[in-house]
């Protein structure tokens, strides 16, 4: 079975999914923090977001919601 933890793919976290989000890596490490790296599809194009250093586990889709939306 596969778990995925990217909570902006996963219609079951409706706070935090984002259609357009395609995939990629979460990750953490005591000395890394929370990290994601998020892809978003529009059209023909991608957008990725790095995200690093979040001290709260949920603040790096949050602070990806926030840079993803000022792109928009």
């Amino acid at each position: 079975e596969w778990s995925n933890s990217n909570k902006l793919i996963r219609t079951s976290y409706p706070a935090y999914y984002q259609e357009d989000a395609c995939g990629l890596k979460t990750g953490s490490t005591q000395n890394a923090g929370n990290c994601l790296l998020s892809a978003f599809k529009k059209g023909n194009n991608y957008l990725l977001i790095c995200v690093m250093g979040c001290p709260k586990y949920d603040g790096r889709f949050e602070d990806t919601i926030t840079l993803y939306e000022h792109f928009q």
